[in-house]
């Protein structure tokens, strides 16, 4: 099978306006494990494009049940739509900007060997059993350092922290060898296919004769190691221990050259919205608050409008079908915010973005999620409307009047619009 054979099942198409995505044939659907539609074509069906799914930019919900399974048309009607006219284009499902990358690939691609793997290895699940069991007593056996025995013991487990796991669990830094900046840094890479690593096995006493074709796999390739008769286990698991630590010194040595360059003071949420308020400017500010049922699976949004001096004038009580999540909500909310002052016709706006991820993203701070650059797009596009339109971090708190107005408009049907009776002339 072919590179571009295996890294396929990656690939869907973002939707905009749904100009170009044909509905049954191309991968669209987020949530589908190969993106497209589990339902069967219907006979003489007349719908073929995205496009003929959406009404004045949003989903013709009715067409929709209609035409699909209650899976598939939930799933469609969480995927964002463009109120811009932004054309369709493709994203690789890899990587959380949707842009492939070499790094990206290569992950894929063995964890689905991974994958196929342990597929393979159910029929013979119990002689698995029995040769990792063996392996764990050879492993405490050993006459070597306690220390070192439980670090193979992490390895095995998934728990020493590598780059690529700490990326993966928690989504910090990135997956790059800090070695030869080439490779994801698992712990096979960093213990036996880095270049730095492959120099200190080359001084070890020790032949991989029979296992150098294992390397791609850490778990199997211990196995084999645990169970070799022709040389003493603990000379391979104190190499690699060197190996590990040698590493690790060289990372801390290249950090600490740098400290001084990348450190700087950090700046709390609290901080940043106390500094926006401090220095507001004219023009309305605009609150967003969400609250998600997922009972109903409806989103409650409240936006309310303050002039410059503070005084609430204008508010909306919205309710909204639930999308793939919080960040998500948040972003619909700025959008009809937006929306909502431009029908206004105020020239200067602030809003009071309710999530600092989404701030960063919409201020180019941080990168834009693959699913969520359609409405960064369209936020973006609407901003431009103004005569000046800015973005800050909102203050969260819970008796402000747009978290009264998106609680209450979750046992209602309709949207309402609020005017504050004080003001009117």
């Amino acid at each position: 099978m072919s590179a571009r054979e295996e890294l396929q099942w990656g690939i869907r198409k973002r939707i905009g306006n749904g100009l170009s995505t044909r509905i049954w044939e191309d991968q669209w659907i987020p949530n589908q494990p190969l993106g497209k539609p589990t339902t069967a074509k219907p006979e003489e069906c007349q719908i073929q494009k995205v496009v003929d799914l959406i009404e004045d930019y949003r989903w013709n919900r009715n067409l929709i049940f209609k035409n699909f399974k209650r899976g598939d048309a939930e799933s469609i009607l969480k995927i964002p739509t463009s109120m811009t006219g932004r054309e369709d284009n493709t994203l690789w499902i890899g990587n959380q900007n949707g842009e492939y990358t070499m790094q990206s690939g290569y992950k894929s691609i063995q964890a689905k060997k991974e994958q196929e793997g342990r597929e393979r290895g159910n029929g013979i699940e119990s002689s698995s059993s029995q040769r990792r069991h063996h392996m764990w007593r050879v492993l405490w056996s050993l006459n070597i350092s306690h220390k070192i025995k439980i670090f193979i013991w992490k390895g095995l487990k998934e728990a020493v922290p590598v780059k690529e796991l700490i990326w993966r669990r928690m989504m910090k830094g990135d997956p790059i060898c800090s070695g030869c900046g080439e490779d994801i840094e698992t712990l096979k890479h960093m213990l036996l296919e880095c270049n730095r690593a492959k120099e200190i096995w080359k001084v070890a006493p020790v032949q991989w004769d029979g296992i150098q074709e294992l390397t791609w796999n850490f778990n199997t390739w211990n196995d084999k190691e645990f169970n070799n008769k022709t040389q003493e286990p603990g000379q391979v698991i104190n190499k690699a221990w060197n190996a590990w630590i040698e590493f690790n010194d060289g990372i801390k040595k290249a950090r600490s050259c740098n400290i001084g360059k990348t450190t700087t003071p950090h700046q709390t949420d609290e901080q940043e919205v106390r500094q926006n308020l401090e220095i507001r400017p004219g023009g309305m500010h605009i609150r967003i608050s969400t609250k998600w049922n997922k009972e109903t699976k409806s989103i409650g949004y409240g936006i309310v409008a303050a002039d410059s001096r503070g005084q609430d004038v204008l508010g909306w009580k919205m309710r909204e079908r639930e999308s793939n999540n919080q960040l998500q909500h948040e972003a619909e909310g700025v959008k009809l915010a937006l929306i909502k002052a431009a029908e206004q016709g105020w020239r200067l706006v602030c809003i009071e973005v309710p999530g600092k991820d989404l701030l960063q993203q919409i201020q180019g701070i941080k990168t834009v999620d693959m699913w969520l650059a359609t409405l960064i797009d369209d936020i973006h596009e609407l901003s431009i409307m103004f005569y000046k339109c800015s973005f800050c971090l909102g203050k969260s708190n819970r008796n402000d009047l747009s978290c009264l107005f998106r609680a209450q408009v979750l046992s209602n049907y309709h949207d309402i619009e609020w005017v504050n009776p004080n003001i009117l002339c």
